[in-house]
């Protein structure tokens, strides 16, 4: 049986779809209505944190892909924090020879900025570059060394490639839990105060400034944070930004239920600076949204709040959780941010000359469920929360 559909497509605007043994037939309409699906095309999730190499008793790449390819993604791009650390030639070659092996998924590796993502001795950017290396960075690991900063700045550059950092100062706040301010002190526990992100912020932007390098700074979170990455834009330094879809759809008030599922970094913040971090997205300031994937066995999160790790699974609900929390309008921003301007940003283009559709169709509540979830790992903050849309092409 035929299964009609009036969606939202961010290119035509408005298309009738009929889902005919599982292929999508189309025709463009200018009929008015309510929409209940949104097509997408080609999305990407960047900065996955895959646990293969390493730490297969995590989650396998299969598994990753897996995730990816039931969450609606088409592709995935790498941090390089697996064991052994992705820093040489056969590092990014172990991820791009299995590129399609899984679900379709393409796999696109970022290579680290230094060796074992230590902070010290630059890695081997130029071999992983002609490897297939697509940027670099050491991960969620911040580089506190401003000098090894800006020797990697300098390497970038000529090969035009970019560099990206996770912008926070783990000096600032050594035994910080979640947000400083209210929710911390209610909670009993130490914060993390936003200043240790926003002077991060501030080094790599004039780091970037002075070596005219590309820079990308990894899930930003704070205010100050939006505002230092506005006026660096405006003033034509090449810098882009991204948040992860957990700052954007919870806020910390969620924290005082010590769920060790929500204890992230960077943490949630304040209502309004969720609000302030959704509307970077729609005004182009946050150029990115990414899942935060980030499996951990239960060792490591089913343990008093202040021992559990950082870190959630993401690929499997990030982009129906932005659809159940704000509407078909936010399907735009999400094709902008989870697609277009990823590959405008790592010049992804020829890896997408054929268009990759996705399908979400919005549904009666339902419960996301720890069965559902495929990994070795069930550190979803999601877990027993209801969702009104699902993925129709899996």
């Amino acid at each position: 049986m035929d299964h009609v559909l009036k969606a939202y497509d961010p290119d035509s605007k408005l298309t009738n779809l009929t889902i005919e043994n599982g292929q999508i037939i189309s025709e463009r309409s200018s009929d008015s209505g309510e929409f209940n699906a949104v097509l997408f095309s080609n999305l990407i999730d960047f900065g996955t944190k895959i646990a293969e190499p390493g730490y297969e008793h995590r989650e396998t790449l299969e598994q990753t892909c897996n995730a990816a390819h039931y969450g609606g993604y088409k592709a995935i791009i790498t941090l390089p924090v697996t064991d052994p650390v992705v820093d040489n030639q056969s590092g990014i070659e172990f991820l791009t020879r299995r590129s399609e092996k899984y679900g379709g998924i393409k796999i696109f590796p970022m290579g680290a900025i230094s060796e074992g993502c230590k902070g010290g001795d630059l890695a081997g950017l130029m071999e992983m570059n002609h490897a297939g290396a697509i940027a670099f960075s050491d991960g969620h690991y911040p580089i506190r060394n401003g000098g090894v900063l800006m020797r990697a700045m300098d390497y970038v550059r000529g090969i035009d490639k970019i560099i990206v950092d996770t912008p926070y100062d783990a000096d600032l706040f050594p035994h910080g839990l979640v947000e400083e301010g209210m929710v911390s002190t209610i909670m009993g526990v130490p914060g993390i105060p936003a200043p240790a992100e926003e002077i991060v912020v501030n080094r790599d932007i004039r780091l970037a400034e002075y070596t005219g390098a590309s820079l990308h700074l990894f899930c930003i979170s704070t205010e100050g944070s939006i505002e230092q990455i506005r006026k660096a834009k405006a003033s034509g330094i090449k810098v882009t930004a991204s948040v992860s879809a957990n700052n954007l759809v919870f806020d910390s008030e969620e924290m005082v239920t010590y769920n060790s599922n929500l204890k992230l970094m960077p943490p949630l913040r304040n209502r309004e600076v969720s609000r302030l971090l959704w509307e970077a997205v729609k005004d182009g300031t946050i150029d990115i949204i990414t899942s935060q994937h980030m499996p951990y066995e239960v060792e490591k999160k089913d343990l008093e709040f202040q021992y559990a790790s950082f870190g959630a699974l993401g690929l499997q609900t990030a982009i129906p959780v932005l659809l159940s929390k704000f509407g078909v309008e936010a399907a735009p921003y999400i094709q902008k941010a989870m697609s277009d301007n990823i590959i405008k940003i790592f010049k992804l283009e020829k890896g997408f000359e054929d268009q990759k559709l996705t399908l979400f169709e919005k549904c009666n509540p339902y419960t996301f469920r720890e069965d559902v979830i495929i990994s070795h790992c069930n550190n979803s903050p999601f877990i027993g929360r209801e969702l009104t849309f699902q993925n129709m092409m899996i």
